[in-house]
């Protein structure tokens, strides 16, 4: 069964390398005349070290403080994301025309990147995800863990994973 290609959630760590999966994201929407998201998840660091510790971080650092804090950061890092779309679409524009329409809309959460990914791409109907992964041995990603896998294992929507190659 063939599946139209409308929305397409590109999910970016910011990193330089994450440009090559934008690569292919805004290839998608020029090849599908499909509209492009992009998603970037700031990790709720906070929330991780109470859940993990068992320690009570209001003690320590104080939630309003925190809050205030992260809407510093989500500021920052959606100026940032949109900034890293016009360079690379910009860069694409011979590529595939001009895709700075179909890739406005740019999203900044708080959260478990996985669970944000996935509700981010089933809440929103998109049609594909595309996201990058560096590409890290098996004995890396039993100890690390990894974003992209975690994707990969859970999201009911398709996921595009492009390798990254980090810079030289």
């Amino acid at each position: 069964m063939y599946h139209s290609i409308k929305k397409v959630l590109y999910a970016t760590d910011l990193s330089e390398t994450a440009r090559d999966a934008m690569r292919y994201a805004v290839s998608l929407t020029g090849r599908y005349g499909a509209e492009m998201s992009s998603l970037h998840v700031i990790p709720d660091i906070y929330e991780e070290m109470t859940l993990s510790t068992g320690i009570d971080m209001d003690l320590y650092f104080g939630i309003d403080r925190w809050r205030s804090l992260t809407n510093e950061r989500l500021a920052g890092a959606k100026d940032a994301v949109l900034e890293r779309i016009r360079e690379t679409c910009l860069e694409l524009k011979g590529e595939v025309g001009d895709c700075l329409a179909s890739c406005e809309s740019v999203m900044v959460k708080v959260g478990h990147p996985v669970k944000t990914i996935i509700d981010t791409a089933v809440e929103g109907g998109y049609d594909v995800v595309v996201m990058g992964t560096r590409g890290h041995s098996k004995f890396e990603d039993l100890l690390l863990g990894s974003t992209a896998n975690g994707v990969i294992r859970r999201c009911p929507v398709p996921v595009l994973v492009v390798r990254l190659e980090p810079p030289v």
